[in-house]
């Protein structure tokens, strides 16, 4: 029995495991803090657009290629928009919780894998010492 390739390969399955756990802990920090802070910089982003817009409404409907004569009946005096947002959508929170259930399924089986792998381990170890 090659004990090196044996230990390297259980170690090898360890490290794995440490990367799965890793990345699942990534996931869940992106699911439940950098997502809502994602969302809330884009919106302030938007209102901060909006808001320029409204100040500038003129330079914003000319831009916009709304033209109006001195003697139009109907002359705009401002623009105003909606500032709510509408919450993050919940099928962007079950694609990442897709995800997460997939990494979560890796893992345990992963660790079952690690387990079965040192109980196989330990025989082997004992048989070849047993008949060394």
């Amino acid at each position: 029995v090659d004990e090196d390739s044996l230990v390297n390969a259980l170690q090898a399955m360890e490290g794995a495991l440490e990367q799965k756990r890793e990345a699942l802990g990534l996931l869940y920090h992106y699911r439940n803090m950098e997502l809502h802070e994602r969302m809330f910089e884009q919106r302030e982003r938007v209102e901060g657009m909006m808001s320029n817009k409204e100040a500038n409404w003129r330079a914003f409907l000319q831009e916009a290629g709304h033209t109006y004569s001195k003697d139009a009946i109907r002359k705009p005096t401002g623009v105003t928009f909606r500032k709510e947002f509408d919450p993050v959508p919940a099928s962007a929170i079950e694609q990442i919780d897709g995800i997460i259930e997939m990494y979560e399924l890796d893992m345990r089986e992963l660790e079952q894998l690690v387990l079965d792998y040192k109980e196989n381990l330990r025989g082997l170890f004992a048989a070849d010492e047993a008949l060394a």
